[in-house]
């Protein structure tokens, strides 16, 4: 990996680096149990604290190999790693055969401590023996470091013998063991290095934890770190050959051997992803081995948040629960780019973000994650960018009735793609899924929303109802047609259930819901709801009329005497809806008028529902007009009498004259 684990580090000492070009052996992402690990062959160099070539001589002397070898960082293939993280507790598990008096701890070409006779089994307590140990696999002062000649075991690559398997009786080489508590990640790209005086003995190392998503310690990896010769004023140098794994640093121990460090990508030992609790390393050579282990990794991972625009502020969490040790903390080094309107970031890497109004884009900070003890002194920094982005377009929907089950199916029409989750609140306790269709759903109150999985930005919530009751209607009023012939006739409908709006196909080609100035005749409909169910009446709708308005007429009398106005005739009127009236033309109102002349009179008939018959007539007669002629018979006798004579004769009339003549006679 082309990436620096660490900033680089400059030393006010002066720093000596070598640079090597050996063989890189690729990095397994799962360990085996009794499988030698490969170790790191090449692009290696050592960084110090500080100088032991105090008078810059290219060369170490036996007075300046009591100095002090502070290693500051190593360099794998241009990644620098400088996070030496360190036990927290230090156990003697095994006594080697050689008993207690041959460990002993040096520091810079002294003894620190003679026996191991103080060593108990407890890891937290306080001992001479153990307190020094500790304090030496604690310090990155590589000429302090453990020895003991004698009590180890010549079983350098024999797995069988360091675990008492396969038949094998297990060594009674003398045994160590580191604790991490709180345990150590195993992250990609991390390092485990162990140095050694000489270069001239073997460990065998075995790791403990657990694995990703289990609470269960066990045996995580191991492997042999293997010698072949002494390394003696050798410089810095790439393993001599393929039977050992050390490099020699470019320091020396106190008694002249080069200070020699093995390299293993950890996750050949250690899966990535578990937590190690405890390295034991045994004494794989009669001498056992003269030196410490350290863990070198990066811990802060850059992080990759989504939030949503108007969403207020945002909560968010730096999640390195993988790769840092429990009870790690956190700080800010630098942002948020752009600032928004707040930003807090607590020690336990939660933090909240409120963006400015309407803001689509990528904010980002970087921050800082500090171990807890005994390793506070290492941090880490990384970047976390979070990324606002749109809302999903609000969900459209589209209901369907199931005529099958009698329930309805939702489908939502828009947005759709694989990059979206649906949820209804009422299906499956609203939890998401990737069908846009929900089927069979009763009665109730449905909220719908989208979600974009890759943003986890949510649309806002679109509610529809299904009722309980079945699409339906009925007839609230009927209204016959009034008068024969005519469209006054109305269907007034109440629809119910279902799923409205509602939309209405008529037997006579109308669409509205009811039906208004009509003709009478047998009607339908069909009536369907907005998910596609169709209700239709069982029988059609009659609107009923009368029969048509009819009526006779006659003259009851004509015209007594020419040119009068006293002839009389009746209209009779049928049908319609009864309770008639009467117009005749000479405004008389009854059903036999009195009062006509001669001639064609008409009459209107009104029944009680305003239906007319009009212009019904009748012809009303009358005799001619009477005539008459009178003639003298016989004059006056004698002047002055009165016994002339004459006669009258009348035509026409009604006959059966009468007279009056002017003298009375009659």
């Amino acid at each position: 990996m082309k990436v620096n684990y660490l900033p680089r580090l400059t030393s006010p000492n002066k720093a000596l680096t070598f640079i090597a070009l050996l063989l890189l052996v690729s990095v397994s992402s799962f360990a085996q149990i009794g499988v030698q690990s490969p170790s790191i062959r090449e692009n290696v160099t050592f960084q110090w604290s500080d100088e032991q070539d105090i008078d810059n001589n290219g060369d170490i002397s036996a007075t300046e190999n009591n100095l002090p070898a502070t290693i500051e960082s190593i360099t794998v293939n241009g990644a620098i790693y400088n996070t030496f993280a360190v036990p927290s507790g230090y156990q003697l598990t095994r006594l080697g055969p050689g008993g207690n008096a041959i460990n002993e701890i040096f520091g810079n070409g002294l003894s620190v401590i003679k026996s191991s006779a103080t060593a108990t089994f407890d890891p937290t307590d306080n001992t001479l023996w153990d307190d020094a140990a500790l304090a030496t696999f604690e310090s990155k002062n590589l000429n302090r470091y453990y020895s003991s000649n004698g009590n180890g075991d010549n079983i350098c690559g024999n797995f069988n013998k360091a675990n008492g398997i396969n038949g094998s009786n297990e060594t009674d080489a003398q045994m160590q063991t580191l604790f991490y508590d709180p345990a150590l990640p195993s992250n990609d790209g991390g390092i485990l290095a162990v140095t050694e005086r000489g270069g001239n003995n073997c460990f065998y190392i075995r790791l403990f934890g657990t694995l990703p998503g289990s609470t269960v310690e066990e045996s995580l990896g191991d492997t042999f770190v293997r010698s072949s010769a002494e390394y003696r004023n050798y410089g810095f140098s790439a393993p001599r050959n393929n039977a050992t794994d050390y490099w020699s640093s470019g320091r020396e121990q106190d008694n002249n051997q080069d200070i020699a460090i093995a390299l293993f990508n950890l996750n050949t030992i250690a899966p990535t992803g578990s937590k190690i609790s405890r390295i034991r390393f045994i004494s794989a050579s009669n001498d056992d081995g003269d030196g410490k282990l350290f863990v070198l990794q990066r811990y802060a991972q850059p992080q990759t948040d989504f939030g949503c625009i108007d969403q207020g502020t945002f909560n968010g969490q730096i999640d390195n629960s993988s790769s840092v040790p429990a009870n790690s903390t956190y700080d800010l080094v630098s942002g948020p780019s752009p600032a928004g309107l707040g930003f807090n970031l607590n020690p336990d890497g939660s933090y909240t973000y409120t963006s400015s109004p309407n803001y689509e884009g990528s904010v980002s900070f970087t921050y800082r994650v500090r171990l807890p003890a005994p390793n506070d002194g290492i941090t880490d920094t990384n970047t976390v960018t979070l990324t606002f982005n749109t809302l999903p377009d609000d969900p459209e929907l589209d209901i369907v009735c199931n005529e099958t089950s009698g329930k309805y199916n939702i489908n939502i029409t828009s947005p759709l793609g694989s990059q979206y989750e649906y949820s209804s609140s009422l299906v499956n306790g609203g939890a998401y899924q990737s069908s846009p269709n929900f089927s069979d759903l009763g009665p109730g109150t449905y909220n719908f929303r989208i979600k974009n999985i890759n943003s986890d930005c949510e649309s806002n919530i679109i509610s529809t109802t299904i009722t309980s009751e079945d699409l339906g209607a009925v007839i609230s009023k009927n209204t016959s047609v009034d008068c024969f012939g005519e469209s006054t006739g109305s269907i007034d409908l109440n629809v119910s259930g279902g799923y409205p709006p509602y939309t209405y196909s008529w037997s006579n080609g109308a669409t509205t819901q009811d039906l208004t100035n009509v003709p009478a005749g047998n009607y339908n409909v069909d009536i369907t709801d907005a998910s596609g169910c169709t209700f239709t009446f069982a029988r059609a709708i009659l609107l009923d009329q009368p029969d048509a308005l009819t009526a006779s007429t006659a003259q009851d009398s004509p015209v007594a005497c020419f040119g009068e106005s006293n002839g009389s005739a009746t209209v009779t009127a049928a049908n319609g809806n009864g309770g008639y009236t009467y117009l005749w033309d000479n405004g008389e109102t009854t059903a036999t008028a009195t009062a006509l002349n001669a001639g064609t009179h008409t009459v209107t008939i009104t029944d009680s529902k305003g239906c007319k018959l009009e212009n019904i007539s009748v012809t009303i007669t009358q005799p001619d007009a009477i005539t008459a002629t009178a003639a003298q018979d016989s004059p006056v006798t004698c002047f002055g009498e009165s016994n002339g004579s004459a006669t009258v004769t009348a035509a026409n009339g009604n006959g059966g004259y009468t007279y009056l003549w002017d003298n009375g006679e009659t």
